[in-house]
């Protein structure tokens, strides 16, 4: 937890509460499996996999807020994405990238590992590193699901799937909406929340689309990443 306290020491916070935004939902009219997967197929094939993204990105701990800008770049056919955030003064706070889901580069401000410049900081500024990296993939990756292999369940406002994953592990898809899109993916273990990403206002890039606001939250550390995307292209 220590590096949270670090990150969260470098900025100048505002206390604040936090109220998760509600999906607009709305009842599912004449909704059966057969319509579900095909819509939800639909989806998929619209889901934008490759892009750069600028953001407004807020980061809330502990009741208190910090902003940044972001800017992204995603390839998840190559599991590859670049990722720099930068503070209101222009300062850099981090950068990584990623290619074939490992670690090609990053650059951590040396504020996230105060004290001497030792092994053990940088053991931390790679905990960081890795901590964020993960993060960016959990937000932007994996938003599509298999419905031939899943089980639905419907109901009258929402089609949930779950998907297993390994070490009691799993992965639980909230579609809602006409035509449906996913709101809500959650990955458990052993039944508990370990994170969790809602999506919200979906926009057509091109013949693809991309939901513009984005909430993550780490439910095993505590903290949430608000990301507000300005601009996409590329696409």
């Amino acid at each position: 937890m220590r590096k949270f306290y670090i990150f969260c020491s470098i900025f100048l916070f505002s206390s604040c509460s936090v109220i998760i935004p509600d999906h607009k939902i709305v009842q599912l009219t004449n909704m059966n499996t057969k319509s579900a997967q095909y819509e939800i197929n639909l989806y998929n094939n619209k889901v934008l996999q490759e892009t750069n993204i600028l953001s407004n990105i807020t980061f809330r701990f502990k009741g208190r807020t910090m902003t940044a800008l972001g800017i992204t770049k995603i390839d998840e056919k190559n599991q590859a994405y670049k990722v720099a955030a930068l503070n209101p003064m222009g300062v850099t706070l981090f950068q990584l990238e990623v290619k074939n889901n490992e670690m090609v580069s990053s650059y951590i401000i040396p504020q996230f590992t105060p004290g001497k410049k030792d092994n053990k900081a940088d053991d931390k500024a790679d905990k960081a590193a890795t901590m964020i990296s993960k993060d960016i993939a959990h937000i932007y990756f994996n938003r599509t699901v298999d419905t031939t292999e899943n089980f639905l369940k419907l109901n009258e406002y929402k089609i949930t799937i779950n998907t297993k994953s390994e070490n009691n592990q799993y992965f639980k898809y909230v579609f809602i909406g006409e035509p449906l899109k996913l709101a809500t993916k959650v990955k458990y273990e052993n039944n508990k929340k370990l994170w969790s990403v809602d999506y919200y206002n979906y926009q057509k890039a091109g013949i693809k689309e991309m939901p513009f606001k984005i909430i993550f939250q780490n439910h095993k550390y505590g903290y949430m990443l608000e990301i507000d995307t300005k601009k996409i292209d590329n696409y």
